[in-house]
């Protein structure tokens, strides 16, 4: 693991079937506003998880996207502060 450059840490993980990348306690753009923590696993047979788990940011995009950049223009966001779940949010 390695520090992030504006603090938190950053490790990554390889296990037999996925490789784990930690983001833990890393500062939000707003430095005042705190600190998020999450979690993206890619496993070798192609599945993607993404475990958010303490997220601070007042604003901000997550998930997976084509790759050239931009957003698509048929982008529908999802608001995961208004789902019923208490605890972990996981997106698989």
């Amino acid at each position: 693991s390695v520090d992030a450059l504006a603090g938190g840490e950053v490790s990554v993980l390889q296990d037999a079937d996925r490789v784990v990348v930690t983001y833990e306690d890393v500062p939000t753009h707003q430095k005042a506003a705190g600190t998020s923590s999450f979690q993206i696993e890619m496993f070798f047979n192609g599945v993607i998880r993404l475990t958010y788990l303490d997220l601070d940011a007042s604003s901000g995009l997550a998930g997976l996207s084509f790759g050239p950049g931009g957003v698509p223009d048929d982008f529908v966001p999802s608001d995961f502060t208004s789902y019923n779940t208490p605890g972990l949010k996981a997106a698989y």
